[in-house]
């Protein structure tokens, strides 16, 4: 957990239960597959400062009570300027949920999610800030959502997709979530990846007495980023290019996070001899870089949220 965090989108961070039951980047038992940064910390830094949170293997889930209730008993941030983050000033506290494991893991019971995370959420000092679900679990949080009536109008219901293979998989899950605003974590990009129209705009009933439809966004958020870590591998800008451009071209708010610990070579430069380099098949080049954090695409920054002002209450 954090009060305060890097992640560029979010100024928090909260982590009510430890642990992952496993994704496309992290496989137990099988260590080749296990490319995941929350594994890394997890199992390298975590577990040996706080063993009675955090079990030595990543695959084991453990509940953490009482932590979203801190959460939400944080500093109101509305009407805040953050002048390492200016795109979030005036904005509530955004907290990102699950940075270091899956909260919507098998092994995570319903009710303690209704007591701890949505009784949280709900409490008169939760409803000043707007969270992030982030799963890749996003069925479940479909399931939840219609147990619990819609999530909250001051969350967004996001999951990751790394590959249009996983993309293909989760999204049509996100859509069945009962919720205001959803969201895409692109991260690590693993290859291109095109959003069908049909994920991009549903239709919502007007309210009674009213009849009928409006068609409105279905996806409000993209978050896009390279991987990082000591096992990370590259990311071709063209397909953060691709994917932001779809984006624009549906109004979707798009958010560059970084490029990783690979760099292209379109990005920057002059290279010393001696630095690490993947060729791609168009002939390019990146190179491995100790700078996770590079922001830039094509000499601008991508900072784009949505319009979640009115969404705290």
């Amino acid at each position: 957990m954090g009060l305060h965090t890097n992640i560029g989108y979010a100024d928090s961070t909260i982590n009510g239960t430890s642990g992952c039951v496993g994704c496309e980047l992290f496989m137990p038992g099988h260590p080749e597959h296990a490319t995941c940064y929350a594994r890394l910390v997890h199992e390298h830094r975590l577990a040996a400062a706080r063993p009675g949170l955090y079990a030595s293997s990543f695959a084991e889930v453990r509940l953490i009570p009482g932590r979203f209730a801190q959460a939400a008993n944080w500093k109101d941030l509305r009407g805040t300027a953050r002048p390492d983050k200016p795109w979030l000033d005036g904005l509530p506290r955004i907290i990102f949920v699950g940075d270091l494991g899956d909260f919507l893991s098998p092994a995570v019971p319903d009710e303690y999610l209704e007591r701890e995370l949505l009784g949280a959420i709900q409490s008169k000092n939760g409803r000043r800030h707007f969270w992030l679900l982030l799963t890749k679990q996003p069925q479940r949080l479909a399931q939840l959502s219609l147990k619990w009536g819609g999530l909250p109008g001051h969350v967004m219901a996001m999951t990751t997709v790394t590959t249009q293979a996983t993309a293909d998989l989760r999204l049509p899950w996100l859509l069945k979530v009962r919720a205001k605003w959803r969201g895409i974590s692109v991260e690590p990009m693993r290859g291109p990846i095109r959003l069908a129209k049909e994920w991009l705009r549903e239709a919502v009933p007007y309210p009674p007495p009213c009849r009928g439809f409006r068609i409105e966004p279905a996806i409000h958020q993209v978050i896009c980023g390279g991987e990082s870590g000591m096992l990370a591998r590259p990311m071709h800008p063209q397909w953060a290019r691709d994917l932001r451009d779809q984006c624009q071209e549906e109004w979707i708010h798009f958010f560059f996070k970084q490029h990783g610990n690979w760099l292209h070579e379109s990005q920057g430069g002059p290279w010393p001899q001696h630095t690490p380099a993947h060729q791609w098949p168009d002939g390019t080049v990146s190179y491995r870089v100790s700078d996770k954090s590079r922001r830039v695409l094509d000499g601008s920054e991508w900072s784009q949220m949505p319009a979640i002002m009115e969404a705290a209450a």
